[in-house]
């Protein structure tokens, strides 16, 4: 048994050990990019997914063209729509013969363990958990009683079919990732790759399936369920997508632009270098000191051969002193360093807002340009939402996790450069390598900025926010668009010692 603070947990030592298909070259997604795949043996296709139609579309492609394998592996999994239609497909390509690997962070899973081993209990799914908590015990109590343990999570997303082609970036399974309801969006982005890098998100996914740090669902849980319990849950399913065949967001995920590529067979990627990178799950159960356990030891090579600008995409951002001394000393080199991060007004954690503001001026005056997002546009697609809120629309938060290095290497995934990214929680992502695409990005986001961000600048050693709107300037003096309450709450927040866990 093993001991974990509040009670135990069961034992895993015994749980079978299961590793990814060989890629044979003789699938149907395989097939789609034979020709270009054998006209670059070494590189790998990409595809990048800005927009949230997209994203849900790619996914749902890959479940259902997938023969012998899907390898599924989330922070969050929400149960709602587009979880209902995920689980919707992946139970279809269960039923045709294709072995499903779901592996779920435990974080966000309480109360949800029946339908877990509802779905475990097909013959061709197995669910497993990251990290668990005790079943036995309150959630609320082991995250008190267990603090530096059940609070270090695994925050990966990737969505592997036939070990032929990868997704991966920023969303995880939900309403918000996928633009289905505009009330509440998150800009995000996400890249399909295919080729040579994709044994490596497979060798990633399968050092995370066999660790030690992980648990079936039917070694957790309590919960009782019988046979009929399946069938009563695809009668759901069903309901939901007869309701769903029919709505808008199914009318828009058909004419996205993704969706007409691949009616129209016109699917094409862009032929480049890519490597995986993710940190090894143990990290989790190691000294936050243990770098070799870290990806971002393994992405360091990258930023010392740094010369000329440094833009970065991140929803989450805290540097720190070590971060916030590393990007100054960037900019006192001259290297032109951009940070495009969430306001407080479009930020939907306040305890991280927190955590940056008390660096945005000593950032400005090394010369940092600081960019925070409005909370009503998608810098990444440059989109607005048109349902009509106090702002003047929606709010749109900022999700993306990327940043690019000399408009050469760009990073693309779920690591967001604040303490729990890097320090407590499990991260993945790819690096690209590719002039054009670095460079249509700064060239995208750059036009997008006026209309989309807040200009954070020092006035006399105050702070201001600089907001250009059609025809004319806007200059804020303290958070835009924000209420006395939230910026009173950030400078309380300031006051706690919790800047390690943000």
């Amino acid at each position: 048994m093993q001991l974990h603070g509040c009670g135990s947990i069961p034992d895993n030592s015994k749980m079978s050990i299961a590793m990814a298909i060989e890629n044979k070259g003789d699938t149907v997604l395989d097939k789609i990019v034979e020709r270009e795949r054998l006209e670059h043996p070494d590189k790998s296709g990409v595809i990048m997914l800005s927009d949230g139609l997209d994203a849900f579309v790619a996914r749902a492609s890959l479940a259902i063209a997938a023969e012998k394998s899907l390898d599924i592996q989330y922070y969050l999994f929400h149960d709602d729509t587009i979880g209902g239609l995920m689980v919707d497909q992946i139970l279809k390509a269960a039923d045709r013969g294709v072995k499903v690997r779901i592996l779920l962070d435990d974080f966000d899973l309480g109360g949800k363990d029946k339908n877990l081993l509802i779905l475990n209990s097909h013959a061709n799914i197995q669910v497993r958990l990251f990290n668990p908590f005790n079943r036995d015990f309150s959630r609320t109590g082991q995250l008190a009683t267990r603090l530096g343990d059940v609070t270090r999570r695994m925050h990966n997303k990737m969505f592997i079919a036939d070990n032929s082609m990868v997704i991966l970036g920023g969303r995880n399974i939900g309403d918000e990732y996928f633009d289905i309801d505009p009330s509440r969006a998150f800009s995000d982005l996400d890249v399909l790759l295919t080729g040579k890098v994709v044994s490596e998100a497979s060798k990633g996914f399968d050092l995370y399936w066999n660790s030690e740090v992980v648990y079936p669902i039917d070694l957790l849980a309590n919960d009782d369920f019988n046979e009929q319990d399946l069938a009563k849950g695809r009668e759901v399913l069903f309901s939901l997508t007869k309701e769903q065949s029919t709505s808008a967001y199914a009318q828009a995920l058909m004419s996205s632009d993704l969706a007409i590529k691949i009616k129209a067979d016109n699917l094409s990627f862009t032929w480049l270098d890519a490597s995986i990178y993710y940190d090894h799950p143990i990290k989790v159960r190691r000294a936050r000191d243990e770098r070799e356990y870290q990806l971002i030891t393994a992405l360091e090579p990258y930023f010392k051969t740094l010369n000329q600008e440094l833009f970065i995409i991140t929803p989450y951002f805290v540097p720190g002193e070590e971060g916030t001394l590393f990007l100054t000393d960037l900019a006192k080199q001259g290297i032109n360093v951009t940070i495009l991060t969430n306001s407080l007004a479009s930020n939907d954690v306040l305890a991280v807002h927190s955590g940056y503001s008390r660096y945005r001026k000593q950032l400005l005056k090394a010369g940092v340009s600081l960019h925070e997002m409005k909370p009503k546009i998608n810098v990444i697609t440059g989109k607005g939402s048109s349902n009509k809120s106090a702002f003047g629309s929606s709010k749109t938060s900022l999700h993306t996790k990327s940043f690019v290095l000399d408009k050469k290497y760009i990073f693309i995934g779920s690591l967001n450069l604040d303490p729990r990214s890097t320090y407590e929680n499990t991260e993945v992502g790819t690096i690209l390598t590719s002039p054009d695409i670095g460079e249509g990005m700064i060239s995208i986001i750059r036009k997008s900025l006026q209309s989309s961000t807040f200009e954070v600048q020092l006035n006399n050693d105050d702070i201001i926010w600089v907001e250009k709107r059609q025809d004319e300037v806007v200059i804020h003096n303290k958070e835009p668009y924000t209420s006395w309450w939230q910026r009173l709450s950030v400078k309380l927040l300031q006051c706690l010692p919790i800047e390690s866990q943000l």
